[in-house]
């Protein structure tokens, strides 16, 4: 038996109340693989914005610091946190130390 014009319309209306209660994450993610599922199929037409979508999403940023020296302060100085890390790293590859390290965020 075809659905009804009447079914339809109600199905239509239970899944647009139901849109509107997701949770906010989901609704983005969503959103998200939308927009990856439009790219992919432009890819042929369009390549530049796939891989300009690409790139932006492989990018990877990793920063170093602050240390804390001997004395237990705070260092943020690019310059002295180098001098810092190759102070440790000569101690611990010349003379054997075990490394220990503490991550602070």
């Amino acid at each position: 038996m075809p659905p009804t014009s009447y079914t339809l319309v109600n199905a239509l209306r239970s899944t647009e109340s139901f849109n509107r209660q997701l949770p906010g994450y989901i609704a983005v993610k969503l959103a998200k693989r939308n927009f990856e599922k439009q790219i992919a199929k432009k890819i042929k037409s369009d390549p530049k914005s796939f891989y300009s979508y690409f790139k932006s999403k492989t990018k990877f940023k990793s920063a170093v610091g602050p240390l804390t020296n001997n004395n237990g302060d705070l260092v943020r100085d690019y310059k002295e946190m180098a001098e810092l890390l190759n102070t440790f790293l000569h101690l611990c590859l010349l003379q054997k130390i075990p490394i220990t390290y503490q991550i602070l965020y």
